[in-house]
């Protein structure tokens, strides 16, 4: 995560707050996930001695944040192709949360290069989340 004063950190002021807001909600499950993966690499960049736990625990967040967003998509992949009364439409702040998620596991990729989301990312097909955040 970036280390910007508090006031203008946006994991700090946005998507934390998202994430433990309740309703808790699967996609605001996976921003929190997310936040982990990303808070325990760089806890594992920091800490000399226990770098290697952060790691491990930086993993087990991101492959759990990754696999929910892909079930995310995948839903709203189904969800899409459905008409009428059987499409269910997605509450905005869940929207925002699947967002959050896909922007702070990127920053995985720039951040800790321990963690090769660039394959994962490119198999989720980002492009994808239109079928959850633009729906017709």
């Amino acid at each position: 995560m970036p280390t910007s004063a508090p006031s203008q950190n946006p994991w700090l002021q946005l998507y934390l707050p998202l994430a433990l807001q309740e309703p808790r909600t699967e996609p605001k499950q996976v921003l929190l996930h997310a936040i982990l993966a990303v808070s325990a690499f760089s806890l594992a960049a920091l800490a000399s001695g226990e770098g290697e736990k952060y790691r491990a625990q930086g993993i087990q967040h991101g492959e759990e944040a990754v696999k929910r967003l892909r079930e995310a998509i995948d839903y709203g992949k189904r969800n899409g192709s459905k008409s009428g009364k059987e499409k269910e439409e997605m509450d905005p702040v869940d929207k925002q949360a699947l967002l959050a998620a896909a922007l702070t596991i990127s920053t995985i990729d720039v951040s800790c290069l321990t963690f090769n989301t660039h394959s994962i990312l490119s198999s989720l097909s980002l492009r994808n989340l239109n079928y959850i955040y633009w729906q017709p």
